[in-house]
């Protein structure tokens, strides 16, 4: 039984605008919800919604959080809200045991940094600009890359399937690269499971996963790729962390920038899967109190616990 419930926004900048085919980010604004559990247990869960991905608007989920009450039934217009609460009301926040820890990738800031991290996976944003000169750009990076690396290419459905062809005939057999991650648009279903069947180089479903049942639906077709969940869109978390753990070596778990308290719980959820987790993005945010999980290469979900987020709550 729930005992109390709170909501907060939270706004936080990023060091420098960032762009990806969906648009320009400056700003990150989302709204955090804490519930307390009648037997002292807390949990947190975040409302963030995302460029080129369905969810409501922040003042349509906080109209609706501010009146929530337990079991009051989430409209189907409000998914983020529903991901939300099914977070703070996940089994992974009640966790006693130690979590293993998490391999990140790295966000670029640009596919043109000239001072690339060394780190085992790096991802780069594409769709961006024109495309003779971005596979260029990326043809160049990957001489750079650190020894041992791979690259992630996340296209959020921007190519068409002519552009598409073009990025796989160029880096066709290419081991540095790990998988194109969404290359057409959600609507075109059939166009990626062509690509998928006949190109060796590995692709990943992101924006098309709307939900589990999307994934399951692609799973159940054959889909040979990876599937990319970014937990804190995820309205149906039960679903989902049962789909991560029978599915480890081909999902991948990505964050949406959150705040700590999502953040926390990505990470936490990134420990149910077997692949290098696509959540090395707090370095792109301006140092502020809100800095609290370290960005390395290998992570620890817990690290952060509920004390201290309770302690960053209090200050919000």
């Amino acid at each position: 039984m729930i005992d109390s419930f709170e909501v907060k926004p939270l706004q936080r900048n990023f060091r420098e605008p960032f762009a990806t085919a969906t648009g320009t980010w400056r700003t990150r604004e989302s709204m955090v919800v804490r519930v307390k559990y009648m037997d002292g247990h807390v949990g947190f869960g975040e409302v963030a919604p995302t460029p080129g991905f369905r969810g409501e608007k922040l003042s349509d989920a906080h109209r609706f959080l501010s009146l929530w009450k337990h079991q009051m039934d989430i409209p189907v217009h409000l998914p983020l809200c529903r991901a939300a609460l099914g977070c703070a009301a996940s089994s992974l926040w009640r966790t006693k045991t130690g979590f293993p820890e998490i391999k990140t990738a790295t966000l670029l800031r640009s596919a043109e940094e000239t001072n690339l991290p060394l780190n085992n996976v790096l991802k780069a944003k594409i769709g961006v600009g024109e495309l003779g000169a971005e596979i260029a750009t990326i043809e160049n990076l990957l001489t750079r890359l650190p020894s041992g690396s791979r690259l992630r290419l996340d296209a959020n459905g921007s190519l068409s399937r002519t552009e598409a062809k073009a990025w796989l005939d160029t880096f066709d057999g290419c081991s540095q690269i790990e998988f194109l991650e969404q290359p057409l648009a959600v609507t075109d279903r059939n166009g990626l499971m062509a690509l998928a069947e006949s190109n060796s180089l590995a692709l990943a479903l992101d924006e098309s996963l709307l939900d589990v049942q999307s994934a399951e639906e692609f799973l159940a077709d054959g889909w040979p790729g990876y599937f990319v969940f970014k937990p804190t869109l995820c309205q149906d978390w039960p679903e989902m962390e049962n789909f991560l753990r029978n599915e480890p070596a081909r999902c991948v778990v990505s964050s949406v920038f959150e705040s700590p308290f999502g953040f926390e719980a990505v990470l936490r959820v990134a420990s149910l899967v077997e692949t290098v987790a696509g959540i090395g993005v707090n370095t792109l945010f301006v140092e502020d109190y809100f800095s609290s999980h370290a960005m390395d290469m290998v992570l620890q979900p817990g690290e952060v616990g509920i004390p201290q987020l309770e302690e960053l709550w209090r200050s919000i």
